[in-house]
């Protein structure tokens, strides 16, 4: 027989989901005002000093200080807190966020971290987060998914390796590096097809080892040491020539190492453990 399938209420859906983008906008009005709108554009009338007050006191905002303040006499991580109360206040089922520290100092992105915490705790809203501060969103989210060319990655952080492949006489793949440098894959693909790499399968050393069999040695400099979502686990971010790779290591090893932003250090992994994208 027929499936009965209910008629979907497009606009009442979209009203449940909100978006903060990368640099808010307020209306030249002050802060209540601006927290206020969505409320009243919406026919709510009832309740909405308490709602608004709320909502700025969940993103660390107090109202008192900062209901009647014009909307000019904001800083940069102030703004980005008012446009998070502005959609908290509607207490949407999803919000949107759309590089939420891309304008903001540190110490406005730690306030904001908490801020999204708090009010997420508050109003029980899925955040869905758009992000290149990984430090950051490993204290928010709750998973992490890298996308690439418009496709999700197998796994989380994922290194994306593109250029032209080169086939060799001896039946491997190498992509050529600026420094001199070649990465090497073995199994069969186009030379403008790009390969990926988990960072689970990245080992760090100090030294360049012998007798080993992984054909992929590569030397580079750490650039970085970010939180994963497990606290025992660390992303190493390494610049070899003109790539960005990354690999996990554990607080202890990274310790044990001595990995400072700056060191140079080797990256080894088997040519087999390249997947092509």
């Amino acid at each position: 027989g027929d499936i009965y399938e209910p008629e979907v209420d497009v606009v009442s859906l979209r009203r449940r989901v909100g978006m903060v983008f990368q640099k808010p906008n307020p209306f030249p009005k002050s802060i209540f005002e601006n927290v206020a709108y969505g409320l009243r554009v919406r026919g709510i009338r009832k309740g909405v000093r308490q709602r608004v007050r709320d909502a700025l006191q969940a993103v660390g905002l107090p109202p008192d200080q900062f209901a009647r303040r014009p909307s000019y006499a904001l800083s940069g991580g102030e703004a980005q807190r008012v446009a998070l109360a502005s959609r908290f206040v509607l207490q949407p089922r999803v919000l949107i966020l759309d590089e939420p520290t891309a304008s903001v100092d540190h110490k406005s992105a730690q306030r904001l971290r908490e801020a999204v915490l708090a009010a997420r705790g508050a109003y029980g809203t899925t955040l869905v987060i758009c992000s290149h501060d990984l430090s950051w969103l490993a204290g928010v989210a709750d998973e992490i998914r890298e996308v690439a060319d418009g496709r999700l990655f197998p796994f989380s952080r994922g290194n994306l390796l593109r250029g032209t492949w080169q086939l060799g006489p001896d039946g491997f793949w190498a992509l050529p590096l600026k420094d001199g440098q070649a990465i090497y894959a073995p199994s069969a693909a186009d030379a403008g097809q790009a390969a990926i790499l988990d960072p689970a399968d990245v080992v760090l050393g100090l030294s360049r080892p012998q007798d080993i069999s992984a054909r992929n040695v590569l030397l580079g400099t750490l650039q970085q040491l970010a939180l994963e979502e497990d606290p025992e686990r660390l992303t190493a971010s390494v610049r070899v020539a003109d790539h960005l790779l990354r690999a996990l290591v554990t607080p202890r090893s990274a310790a044990e190492l001595g990995l400072v932003p700056g060191r140079p250090v080797y990256l080894i992994f088997k040519c087999t453990a390249l997947r092509w994208h």
